[in-house]
């Protein structure tokens, strides 16, 4: 069983004396080793020399001696249906050459490795059975490769996020999440995979820890998709310590970005629309959304989707089933563990 031996430490970043020391090539600090939960190791292959492992199973070293082609390396265990999983690797050497990826891929995938042995080539994402995010900053699947975000380099934190509830996929980049990289996953024997085609580059596995979806879960994303819960759930003393980590990995998908008037107007519409009040009075009354059209509240309930448009980056405050939840009720949750408000004096 998991047990975390260090608590959560918002500096990971490696520091000018980290990084002016190397032994053999590689960083000994243990900067960002700060969670120390391994619920899975990369995975021995007696045969296998294009590749090393420590002792442990933690440190992965790509052609220890001299490059031939590209290499990969397989988790230990597949993933479970219905679980959130999350790792992380640490870059502790220069990456060059071709490619250096972390992902996924099926059993089938990791097969089709021997066609890519001798070939320098970004391995992870060039059939359909496995998916992975380059040094380059760029995704890949079934030969499509597109831009996804910055590139990742000596003393990096690489996270992933799979959620195996959903079947999406995210990864995160010095613990600051990237946005979704590939969905459609569920239903897929999956085991975490990273290749490399550059002589003695070196990562390791600085966490791998899961966890079973729960409704704490749920509200605790639907307080991070909102800044006014947000703001709210940051000033009750020692909550967020708990619940960070808990889901350390967790982080709001709040925009930084000073908010425009339209975006502006769309929040206090969502906020009104969850209101009590507003919500008893909902069927003598109309509420005008951001772009003056007119539709009662309960029309609107049943129609609202996310708003993903290339012009807002927010998603909808309050979604799943937990839309019509009071926002004080999610507070309590968080912090009592029940969604019952009948103590709210705006309670029906």
């Amino acid at each position: 069983m998991a047990i975390r031996t260090v608590p959560y430490n918002e500096s990971i970043h490696c520091s000018e004396k980290c990084l002016s020391k190397f032994l053999n090539g590689k960083l000994e600090c243990d900067c960002g080793n700060d969670i120390r939960i391994y619920e899975w190791f990369w995975e021995k292959d007696e045969g296998e020399t294009n590749f090393q492992l420590d002792p442990k199973n933690f440190i992965v070293t790509f052609h220890p001696v001299y490059s031939s082609g590209t290499s990969v390396v397989r988790g230990n265990k597949p993933f479970q249906q219905n679980m959130h999983y999350y790792w992380e690797m640490k870059m502790i050497s220069k990456l060059y050459g071709t490619d250096v990826m972390i992902g996924i891929g099926t059993k089938e995938g990791f097969q089709n490795f021997t066609n890519y042995r001798f070939r320098f080539c970004s391995m992870l994402g060039l059939d359909n059975q496995t998916w992975g995010y380059s040094y380059h900053g760029k995704i890949q699947h079934d030969k499509l490769t597109r831009i996804y975000g910055e590139g990742f380099g000596l003393s990096s934190k690489v996270g992933v996020h799979l959620d195996m509830c959903t079947g999406k996929l995210e990864y995160y980049l010095n613990r600051k999440p990237l946005g979704v990289a590939f969905s459609g996953l569920k239903k897929k024997e999956l085991y975490p995979m990273a290749c490399a085609t550059a002589a003695q580059s070196s990562m390791k596995l600085i966490c791998a820890v899961s966890q079973e979806q729960t409704l704490q879960m749920l509200c605790l994303q639907c307080v991070h998709q909102n800044s006014y819960l947000y703001e709210k759930y940051s000033s009750i003393p020692g909550l967020c310590k708990i619940y960070r980590q808990k889901y350390f990995w967790m982080t709001p998908k709040i925009s930084t970005s000073i908010p425009t008037k339209e975006q502006e107007e769309e929040e206090l519409y969502f906020l009104a629309l969850n209101n009590n009040s507003a919500k008893r009075k909902q069927e003598a009354n109309y509420l005008v959304t951001p772009k003056s059209n007119k539709k009662s509240s309960t029309e609107f309930c049943s129609s609202r989707e996310p708003n993903l448009s290339s012009n807002s980056n927010r998603a909808s405050p309050l979604r799943m089933d937990l839309q019509h939840v009071p926002n004080d009720s999610l507070l309590r949750f968080l912090s009592q563990g029940t969604l019952d408000h009948s103590d709210d004096l705006d309670s029906p």
